[in-house]
């Protein structure tokens, strides 16, 4: 079984779907079209196509340019590395508007860098720190080191506000001595009502004055319930179905490929005892394995977060616990469609190890230490 196969137009990368007969560009999986909405002809399909952005265009009467996909590309795949795929770059690559990957291009993949978008979530800001709130995955976390946060059901009601403590650092802590400091936050329904709108799939205007009355959508809870639809969540660029009776995520479109959910634990952070952590490589879609004795990551490496059980499928986690698929919606909403946290792997404990793969990041490092230090000592201070 293999992945998706790509190739380039211009500067943009895409990969090519052949179980949907699709072209999606990598790094925005929603840029995507379908052959059916292609030109057909008798040895490829016509696809218009902007240079810029890369933006795949529907409307063959568009001034943008033209670009050929071969027909094997989607019907059968033409093989990365393969001698068609260099003998295309050699004939007609430059007629057709598309390279496709052969073993030259994939000796640079390694190495080239790949765009890995992390959306930006609404923030709140106190004594100079700032804060992610995450309602999607029920989290406010310190936006400068990810790894810090808190878990939004355990927030304590203060004054009709929510409210947590953080130190003199910014950590947030579960205390309230002297040197706290309290963060208050309103509702969520006015501190962050487009993201609340939607994780829940309820209009902004539609949203009710206090969190306990919102209510996840109904058509979406009908459809989980009556129909069986499985909730989806995106790793990166990957849709996958949600099958918390199998403990399983498995791919959209891609169906020998899964996720199992049968590890828990936060890779070093006890906090994450409740979700799943994997270390991902996002140029080959796959989790990098770590049984503590990882050496090296490679370039194109982050973290990823799933959410806990009951956050990936209140619904079913309901009907297994409770006999009741209604039971814990008052708590977590079911959500039709997330996305998994993305973390840099440099805000995480695996940072040394990109490190030590990259000897002038290694080398930078060292510099910036010596410095650091020659400071320090230069000022009289311990070290």
């Amino acid at each position: 079984m293999r992945e998706d196969e790509r190739c380039f137009i211009g500067e943009h990368m895409y990969r090519i779907d052949t179980t949907f007969e699709e072209l999606i560009q990598i790094g925005n999986p929603d840029n995507i079209i379908s052959i059916d909405d292609m030109v057909e002809y008798d040895n490829y399909y016509a696809v218009k196509i902007d240079p810029k952005t890369g933006q795949l265009v529907e409307n063959e009467n568009t001034k943008m340019p033209s670009v050929k996909i071969p027909k094997i590309c989607f019907e059968e795949g033409y093989g990365e590395g393969s001698a068609y795929a260099e003998n295309f770059n050699k004939t007609l690559s430059k007629s057709y508007g598309v390279k496709l990957i052969d073993n030259h291009a994939l000796a640079e993949l390694e190495n080239m860098p790949m765009p890995c978008t992390i959306r930006e979530l609404p923030t709140i800001e106190k004594n100079g720190f700032q804060y992610e709130i995450d309602v999607s995955l029920r989290e406010i976390r310190k936006k400068d080191e990810p790894l810090v946060f808190i878990d939004l059901n355990g927030l304590e009601p203060y004054k009709g506000k929510y409210g947590f403590f953080i130190d003199e650092n910014g950590k947030i802590i579960d205390t309230d001595d002297e040197k706290a400091t309290l963060v208050e936050i309103k509702h969520l329904v006015k501190e962050v009502p487009e993201e609340v709108s939607r994780v829940y799939g309820i209009p902004v205007e539609n949203l009710p004055k206090k969190d306990w009355k919102i209510r996840s959508n109904p058509d979406y809870v009908d459809e989980r319930i009556k129909e069986g639809t499985l909730p989806v969540i995106r790793i990166v660029d990957e849709d996958y179905f949600v099958d918390t009776r199998l403990r399983e995520l498995r791919s959209s479109n891609k169906f020998w490929k899964t996720i199992e959910l049968n590890e828990t634990g936060g890779r070093g952070n006890d906090e994450y005892d409740d979700k799943f952590v994997y270390i991902y490589d996002y140029l080959n879609r796959k989790i990098i394995p770590d049984n503590g004795d990882l050496k090296e990551l490679p370039p194109h490496t982050v973290m990823i977060v799933v959410p806990d059980i009951e956050t990936l499928d209140p619904i079913s986690r309901g009907r297994e616990i409770y006999g009741d698929p209604y039971h814990l919606l008052d708590r977590y909403p079911y959500q039709a469609k997330m996305e998994a946290r993305v973390i840099p792997i440099e805000k995480t404990q695996y940072a040394s190890l990109i490190k030590a793969s990259n000897p002038v990041l290694e080398q930078k490092d060292q510099l910036d230490k010596n410095t650091a230090l020659k400071t320090t000592r230069n000022k009289g201070q311990s070290y």
